[in-house]
């Protein structure tokens, strides 16, 4: 399959992290482990649409197919996804607290959750989405997007003091206080626990976990010769186990599994550019 990602117009870097594109024909049968990554993506299917494999009971797995379009929120742990033949997705990748653009806050009743976007912007989102899929290509959906989201933005205040304590854990992820990311914005414990989940979808403890989990994950890959003991240090986990223990909580499995079986599509989610850069080796 093919991936693209594509940056916004400068006027929504503040929100937008990217558009991105999938693209596979005559895909072969598979599941696909999606890894928490601190963002909410709004999701259309223009080819068929992918499944949603969910726990049956007695072990078993059963699939929910997926809605044409959507609002896909946090995730708090590892998500398993069977995409469909002809593969032609189009994404909007949102900032860690940029989704709140298009909801309006209450990001966090969306964590774990894959919402119908028509749900989320009322009819708009119909007419939005016929709109899209009629594009004549992807370019064209972005532009479409861009013009929906820009009007947003003139249309709405925004708190910077949220996205200022985002930037603060993404700087040191492992050291999260929030007392001190509390006091630093003049805000109360209470008060930013409340808001950052409003506007990111998790707690500011929960976010900087995701956040080490990725800077590690990134880790691995580049220093797959290294002692786990020393990723984790560095990492700014307590111990190999304090590791592992979130390794399993977020992803299902252990460290060398994850990197065995990393499929096609979720290699595109465990880090970003940005990433990279905040946690150089």
């Amino acid at each position: 399959m093919r991936y693209t990602a594509r940056r916004p117009t400068p006027l929504l870097q503040r929100y937008v992290e990217c558009f991105w594109t999938l693209e596979g024909k005559d895909t072969p049968p598979g599941v696909e482990r999606v890894l928490p990554d601190g963002c909410v993506e709004w999701i259309l299917h223009v080819g068929d649409r992918w499944s949603r494999l969910v726990e049956a009971g007695c072990g078993t797995l059963g699939r929910e197919l997926q809605p044409r379009a959507f609002l896909a929120g946090q995730l708090s742990r590892y998500l398993l996804l069977e995409p469909g033949r002809h593969v032609q997705t189009f994404a909007v990748r949102f900032r860690p607290a940029g989704a709140a653009l298009l909801t309006g806050g209450g990001v966090d009743a969306l964590t774990d959750r894959q919402e119908r976007i028509e749900n989320v912007l009322g009819p708009i989102g119909i007419e939005l989405t016929e709109r899209l899929l009629l594009a004549r290509d992807d370019s064209g959906r972005q532009n479409l997007v861009e013009a929906f989201l820009l009007e947003r933005v003139r249309r709405t205040q925004q708190d910077g003091r949220v996205e200022a304590v985002v930037d603060s854990i993404l700087r040191d992820a492992p050291g999260a206080n929030v007392a001190r990311l509390a006091e630093a914005v003049s805000l109360s414990p209470r008060q930013l626990e409340r808001r950052f989940a409003a506007r990111v979808g998790l707690s500011p403890k929960a976010f900087a976990r995701t956040m080490r989990f990725q800077s590690l994950f990134r880790m691995l890959g580049d220093e797959a010769g290294q002692r786990f003991a020393d990723l984790a240090l560095a990492a700014g986990y307590f111990d190999q186990a304090h590791l592992s223990r979130d390794f399993r909580e977020l992803s299902g499995q252990t460290p060398r599994q994850l990197l065995a079986a990393q499929g096609e599509v979720s290699s595109h989610f465990t880090s970003t550019e940005r990433l990279a850069e905040l946690f150089p080796r």
